[in-house]
């Protein structure tokens, strides 16, 4: 949590200890240092579009890239923010898709990103419908590489984690 980082560091400064926050994202915990030894580990939040945007240009060149969300608030604001970045590097989506939360299947969305020929997906969502998308997606579009957050890294999802291996890329917050 950003909130408790941000807090929390003049305590750990004036105690003089080290701390590393794992997940938090906020900007501030390392451009505002109250001690040498405050460190996060989690991208920023605020270069995350431009980040992935780089990613996908750099890794995958020729490469159809897709986005599939869930309609929050936060999703929009960071799908949004992506689509601009790919933009800016001439790189058009080939589907931006939002579904509807805790839907019982998920096969007509990927359906859609069958249709529209993406091999790569970012799936910036919860970790449930993360899973339950990519392993669809991993069945009926084998080839596709899959950007998911790092929520995903939740007890029993590690089988499907494991299977997409090289194809899967863990790095969005979520």
């Amino acid at each position: 949590c950003s909130s408790a980082a941000i807090a929390a560091a003049p305590i750990y400064a004036a105690a003089r200890l080290a701390v590393i926050f794992p997940a938090a994202r906020h900007p501030r915990i390392t451009e505002q240092r109250t001690a040498p030894l405050i460190f996060r580990l989690a991208p920023r939040e605020d270069r995350l579009a431009d980040d992935l945007a780089a990613v996908i240009r750099k890794r995958f060149p020729g490469h159809r890239a897709a986005i599939v969300h869930d309609r929050s608030a936060q999703a929009v604001r960071l799908v949004d923010a992506i689509e601009a970045a790919l933009a800016r590097d001439g790189i058009r989506l080939a589907l931006r898709e939002a579904y509807t939360h805790g839907e019982k299947s998920y096969d007509a969305l990927v359906t859609r990103l069958e249709r529209s020929e993406a091999s790569v997906v970012v799936i910036p969502t919860q970790p449930i419908e993360a899973g339950i998308i990519a392993r669809r997606l991993s069945e009926r579009l084998p080839g596709a590489r899959l950007i998911v957050g790092d929520a995903v890294a939740v007890p029993g999802l590690e089988g499907l984690i494991a299977a997409l291996g090289t194809r899967l890329w863990v790095m969005l917050p979520w």
